[in-house]
């Protein structure tokens, strides 16, 4: 992706590249300081990385935070660990397990492999002598659109021991594998592998997160496995899992932006703030244009409405569209932030303030748009605001502001 570009003295802005709905996006930071020195976040990048989902909202539908058993059982077909199996507790640290769940706030339940006493040994109660294995229920996911699993792991198989009575140095030689089944656990494929090396495998609370299309179609009988496993030289090893969640990821949409209402970096003309999530406010003293939509944003299935409400009574409007968003600049008595390609789709005048396109026998926005030069594509993302007449010349003077205002803007992406 490169450098950002800077934007603003406290404001840089990165375009991802494209990805599909509900791909798992990785990402790093760099800066360096004035001394030359370059910083890191995560602190050990490129080997830690951030962990996004593309798409542009997500809707939860499974939150377990093991503060009950949540369906969820310990132990499986081909488990033969002597100790350290699966349970679901409060957990007791050790230097190599973890000490407190992950779960922020009053939870302190999660599963971990083995509980041994307090003030116990790293070996007393770890995985030994083979495997064990967390299994989910089965998940219904047959419905939903773009389903992610979500969770939070521990893994440790780097301990050494220094106790003469139970000294390991068979250090990263064993791995924590998470499988998923989309047919009720007759068949598994492998999600991720952690170790036997790596920085994952040095105890921790880790974030883990995939999309379930890229193994396993989605369905009515999905469940997820999680294997801690001694099966080398007798190392010590700990696993944990807490905070699983599935969410469906939306990658069509619109959400609002551009507002006018002192938030941002840039400020209105003529200090014309409007009310919250309007754009700039008008000669009439509305609150700001605000724009809303309707419908769906698809391009094969079009029923996607913008109406602009607060404007002046029977304001001549503008619907304008861009393909890329820039850094709020005034424009007129308002603020723009659509840029790129800009086509003008509609002209039309307000009623009582409110104006909406299309409507009647308009074209849709897709084949308007089309028509104006800008073919949208499947996951493209389109931006929307309107600007209106404001004929007031006293209201926001040149040369800061002029006789026309905008409303704040929506961020839309359209669906196959």
């Amino acid at each position: 992706m490169g450098e950002p570009p800077f934007v603003a003295s406290t404001l840089d802005d990165a375009v991802f590249p494209a990805a599909a709905c509900g791909e798992t996006v990785q990402y790093y930071f760099t800066a360096e300081s004035t001394n030359g020195i370059v910083w890191s976040e995560p602190e050990d990048a490129p080997a830690a990385l951030h962990h996004t989902i593309s798409g542009s909202s997500t809707t939860s539908v499974v939150s377990h935070d093991f503060e009950t058993s949540a369906g969820w059982t310990s132990g499986a077909a081909g488990d033969n660990a002597t100790g350290g199996l699966w349970t679901r507790v409060n957990p007791v640290g050790t230097e190599a397990q973890a000490e407190d769940d992950h779960t922020p706030g009053a939870g302190v339940a999660c599963w971990v492999t083995g509980q041994g006493a307090v003030g116990g040994s790293a070996s007393a109660a770890d995985v030994d002598g083979g495997r064990t294995t967390l299994v989910s229920p089965a998940f219904d996911l047959s419905a939903l659109a773009n389903p992610v699993v979500r969770y939070w792991r521990w893994y440790s198989n780097d301990w050494r021991s220094v106790d003469a009575l139970n000294n390991s140095q068979h250090v990263n030689a064993d791995t924590f594998r998470v499988d998923i089944s989309n047919n009720n656990g007759a068949n598994w494929v492998n999600v991720e592998t952690v170790g036997p090396g790596g920085l994952e495998t040095l105890g921790g609370w880790m974030f883990h997160q995939f999309r379930v299309a890229d193994y396993v179609a989605p369905s009515s009988q999905t469940k997820l496995r999680f294997v801690a496993e001694d099966a080398n030289t007798g190392s010590i090893i700990e696993a944990g899992l807490d905070d699983f969640e599935i969410v469906d990821v939306a990658c069509s949409g619109s959400i609002p932006f551009c507002f006018g209402d002192g938030t941002g970096p840039t400020l209105c003309p003529c200090n014309n703030d409007g009310l919250a999530g309007r754009g700039c406010d008008n000669s009439i003293s509305t609150g700001g244009a605000v724009l809303t939509s309707a419908g769906t944003p698809s391009i094969s299935a079009d029923t996607f409405v913008l109406t602009s409400s607060g404007e002046r009574l029977t304001a001549l409007s503008i619907f304008l569209q861009g393909d890329s968003e820039i850094l709020a600049a005034p424009y007129g008595d308002g603020l723009r932030c659509t840029g790129g390609s800009l086509k003008r789709l509609y002209t039309k005048n307000a009623s009582g303030g409110v104006v909406s396109a299309p409507t009647g026998g308009d074209p849709s926005i897709t084949v308007r748009s089309a028509a104006a030069g800008d073919t949208i594509p499947a996951f493209g993302t389109r931006f929307y605001q309107v600007y209106y007449r404001d004929p007031n010349l006293t209201f926001c003077p040149a040369p800061l502001g002029n006789t026309f205002n905008v409303s704040n803007g929506l961020r839309v992406i359209w669906a196959p």
